[in-house]
């Protein structure tokens, strides 16, 4: 039996990576900014709940991410107007949601050696000339 507290041989997997805390809170503060200043009542209203006790939510999403029992919820699609355009579609997630994507895109764009070897050809193909979505520098 493997002590918890015991470090092994053993690489840890990306959902460890996703899930750690500093990997949550960095996602927290990169999607806070945004989300407080959204016009999207419930967004608003959720990242406000979040920005009062910031420690409680993001230890519920590491212990629910943990467990293996998060579960996206449902997002809504909308129609955004742009002066002069025609609406496009976007969907709007809720705040947890934008964490754990985030905390999920901060994993598949990492520097970090141990992490891009796990990655395979996933780094190769985010840096293909028609890839831009997230991509830092683009």
């Amino acid at each position: 039996m493997i002590n918890p507290g015991q470090p092994t041989n053993k690489p840890r997997d990306l959902c460890w990576e996703v899930r750690r805390l500093d990997n949550l809170w960095s996602a927290w503060h990169s999607v806070r900014r945004r989300a407080l200043l959204s016009r999207d009542n419930d967004t608003l209203r959720d990242a406000r709940d979040i920005d009062q006790n910031p420690s409680k939510h993001i230890r519920a999403l590491h212990e629910a991410l943990r467990r293996g029992d998060f579960r996206f919820a449902k997002q809504r699609g909308v129609l955004k107007n742009k002066k002069g355009k025609t609406p496009r579609p976007i969907v709007i997630s809720p705040v947890r949601n934008r964490i754990v994507q985030r905390a999920i895109l901060d994993v598949l764009q990492s520097d970090k050696p141990a992490i891009a070897k796990r990655l395979g050809d996933i780094p190769k193909v985010l840096a293909t000339p028609t890839s831009v979505g997230g991509i830092p520098g683009r």
